[in-house]
């Protein structure tokens, strides 16, 4: 299991069946939620370590302890649990047990029926691993099991808890955290895509969040590699959440799929407790359709300019901070440390240990590990020198030794299936040309970036276009192949400098 998918419905939603509606619900423990916050003042909402928005509900429930059955047309039968957790603004199950046999399927939902996931099948199994959901909105959720005929008592699934969210993650009141700036393509227009490869995670059984980036490799295989910091690891990796496109265009245009976009499960491939930096793998990649960007990243060359930092602030949706001037060089406690003086846009808030910092070309540069900025009180922020461990990551993400620590982002669309593609949809001109280039767009399809490989393969050159034209003065006279990347797939294009 590895895609949180929503499509199809549950089967009780159909009218045509005449399912009776769910009328009992196993009402949850209270939650003492004072305690809670009470006990996250004391904490001091550290910034070093994932933000808790929920506690998890011990619970004991299965197939043959909880819920009711259903017949339905075909011979089969559905199963359906209704939990209530009073005043939850979202809840996440949490299995010790998925082992369902093939034609059967599991949907979560709420009880409006506007959050769902599913259908989780056979293929999702995880016989006696312990996992979780992504959070599913509201205090009144139903879990239902469809099984077949031919497949009765077959299957068995476990829940060994429900997190109870406390705090709401789809709020953009910040509080007392007013200096928190949410990002807005508008506002930020050169940032859209490189906000794609940020990624929410929850970790410790569906409680806390913290943040990472996707990250590019030179072969351009879109293989799922995931940086954050040591410190956003905390549980099972097989349970963490992904979330992408958390953010607060995405929402407001559809606020019901605002967290659908949703893996589950990693693999830890490296972490160094010396800078801080950890690489994971994702067990799946991301949909064709949500359009993610993998970034690309230079550790080694550091320079004067604008750095932009893209956190999920308080596990909410994606905030930045921008900072003006040189990172510097520092110790953090034991972590080496790059060191930023404060921002002059923002800050990082609890929830942002392991957002990336990109630099002024959109390059990642580095990961948040904790600092002493407040709202209101310049301070300093420290991010993992990732430079430290680039002798361990480049076997992940220079996996063909072509690059000295820096290389270009990629989005992994490949081109649609059975597209025919006319001659002048796309086109580079002049051709030959000597200093620059214009594309020409005749589609319907944005041109989200444009790759540029010399005669042997390599990447010479990436671009985000704002305009047309592309300054190409400075490579070599000779061959070069143009991959335009658009909405709708891959284009490739040949063009001779001169």
């Amino acid at each position: 299991m590895s895609q949180l998918n929503k499509s199809g419905s549950p089967l009780s939603w159909n009218p045509g069946l005449n399912i009776s509606p769910l009328d009992n619900w196993h009402d949850l423990p209270v939650l003492n939620t004072d305690a809670f916050f009470a006990q996250d003042v004391q904490d001091g909402l550290s910034k070093d370590k994932p933000y808790r928005f929920a506690y998890p509900l011990v619970v004991n429930i299965s197939l043959s302890s909880h819920g009711e059955w259903s017949s339905v047309h075909n011979g089969g039968r559905i199963w359906r649990l209704g939990l209530r957790s009073t005043d939850a603004y979202s809840m996440t199950v949490n299995f010790t047990d998925f082992n369902i046999p093939e034609g059967s399927y599991v949907y979560i939902y709420n009880n409006d029926r506007t959050d769902y996931l599913g259908p989780l099948g056979w293929d999702d199994n995880k016989a006696g691993i312990e996992f979780s959901m992504r959070p599913i909105t509201g205090d009144k959720i139903v879990i239902e099991y469809y099984e077949p005929v031919e497949n009765f008592g077959e299957g068995k699934l476990k829940i060994g808890s429900i997190a109870h969210a406390y705090r709401d993650l789809h709020s953009t009141d910040f509080g007392d955290k007013g200096c928190a700036h949410l990002l807005s393509f508008e506002e930020f227009p050169e940032l859209k895509n490189i906000s794609t490869s940020v990624m929410m995670m929850i970790v410790d059984n569906g409680t806390r969040a913290s943040t990472g980036v996707l990250v590019n490799n030179t072969r351009n295989d879109g293989t799922p590699y995931l940086l954050t910091s040591v410190q956003a690891l905390i549980g099972d990796p097989e349970s963490w959440v992904f979330i992408a496109n958390f953010n607060q265009d995405d929402c407001e245009n559809d606020p019901g799929n605002c967290m659908s976009r949703a893996l589950i499960g990693a693999e830890v491939l490296y972490t160094d407790y010396v800078s801080g930096v950890a690489l994971l793998r994702l067990k799946d990649t991301p949909r064709k359709e949500w359009k993610t960007f993998y970034s690309g990243w230079d550790f080694d060359a550091l320079f004067s300019g604008k750095y932009v930092s893209i956190q999920h602030g308080l596990g909410r949706m994606q905030t930045i901070s921008t900072f003006y001037g040189l990172p510097t060089s520092d110790y953090w406690g034991k972590w080496k440390t790059l060191k930023l003086e404060g921002w002059n846009l923002g800050s990082t808030l609890p929830g942002a240990v392991g957002s990336p910092l990109f630099n002024s070309r959109g390059q990642l540069v580095s990961q948040f590990i904790g600092g002493n900025e407040k709202c209101g009180n310049s301070d300093e922020e420290f991010f993992c020198r990732v430079k430290e461990s680039w002798s361990e990551l480049r076997q992940y993400l220079d996996p063909i030794g072509s690059s000295s620590g820096a290389y270009i982002g990629y989005f992994a669309i490949a081109q649609a299936e059975g597209k025919e593609e006319t001659a002048f949809d796309f086109d580079v001109f002049p051709n030959p040309a000597s200093n620059s280039v214009y594309i020409r767009n005749n589609s319907d399809y944005a041109v989200l970036s444009v790759r540029i490989k010399d005669n042997a393969g390599r990447y010479v050159q990436y671009e985000v276009p704002s305009f047309p034209e592309i300054d190409i003065s400075y490579l070599p006279d000779g061959v070069y192949h143009f991959i335009i990347e658009t909405s709708n797939g891959s284009f490739a294009r040949r063009l001779i400098k001169q």
